[in-house]
């Protein structure tokens, strides 16, 4: 049981990722115009098909955002608690680390996935071209990616320059280091998204114009099956913020809405910060 929650949790990790890079470079004329934030959600499972698990309380799951002068940097902690059929509670938690650079042409990733507070799987390393280097575990093995796999920030430069030119579909390799493999990723525009229902605690002003409503689906890169193992729908503004996501896999559906929004300063970069 705590193998399929924990494979779930990363796959619904890296769906979201991805549709936070999505967004971040979405719609935006220059980098200066994307708003470095804090951004909190309040996760409700809607499905959990777990063996032995009955229910859940819910979770949150917390993302920071930052461009500084050479990189993006991105900190997330997503957590819920489920109950089982004898009434114990398990609390799940997964926190990862992403640098990756402006021009997306390297990456540096970290991963920690903890069943009770105990660590249960690590992941981390560093992308450097088209080869793969491991810290954790031990055990993993450097490579060098399949031709023609992409970081999620070079991705989304090619995503959006597609969209702009009218594009409403796009399927590519990505790996972003939350598992040792690629996977194959279709995105999908759907048209705009909806209103919050209630404004977010913090800077509410930050949600300013429409948003975009999208699904992003995530297959094995070795198998050319129909069925995608998670997707993500989720609502994004022109300046990087998600409002709302849905996140789909085997073994749970959950869905998250925005509750608190923090703005970030901008990098000092004329001072070396």
């Amino acid at each position: 049981m705590m193998e399929t929650t924990t494979g779930s949790l990363r796959r619904g990790r890296t769906a979201f990722f991805v549709a936070l890079l999505a967004c971040l470079l979405s719609g935006a004329a220059s980098a200066q115009e994307l708003v470095s934030h804090v951004a909190r959600y309040q996760l409700d499972l809607e499905k959990v098909r777990m063996p032995g698990i009955v229910g859940s309380t819910g979770g949150d799951l917390i993302i920071r955002t930052e461009r500084r002068c050479k990189d993006w940097a991105m900190f997330s902690r997503m957590e819920f608690s489920l109950h089982g059929e004898t009434g114990d509670s398990v609390r799940m938690e997964t926190l990862t680390g992403l640098q990756e650079g402006l021009e997306g042409d390297w990456l540096r990733f970290r991963t920690e996935q903890r069943v009770n507070g105990q660590v249960m799987d690590e992941l981390a390393g560093e992308v450097s071209g088209q080869h793969v280097t491991f810290s954790k575990p031990e055990t993993a093995k450097a490579k060098d990616l399949p031709k023609g796999v992409l970081l999620p920030m070079r991705s989304m430069y090619l995503t959006v320059k597609q969209v702009t030119d009218g594009a409403k579909i796009r399927t590519y390799q990505l790996f972003t280091g939350d598992d040792q493999d690629a996977v194959r990723v279709s995105d999908l525009w759907l048209g705009k998204g909806a209103a919050l229902e209630k404004a977010p605690i913090g800077n509410p002003e930050l949600l300013d114009g429409a948003s975009y409503h999208m699904v992003s689906s995530f297959f094995p890169l070795s198998s050319e099956d129909s069925e995608p193992i998670f997707v993500s729908t989720y609502d994004m503004l022109k300046n990087g913020i998600i409002t709302r996501l849905r996140l789909e896999g085997d073994a749970l559906v959950a869905k998250g809405t925005l509750t608190h929004l923090e703005k970030l300063p901008p990098p000092d970069c004329a001072n070396g910060a």
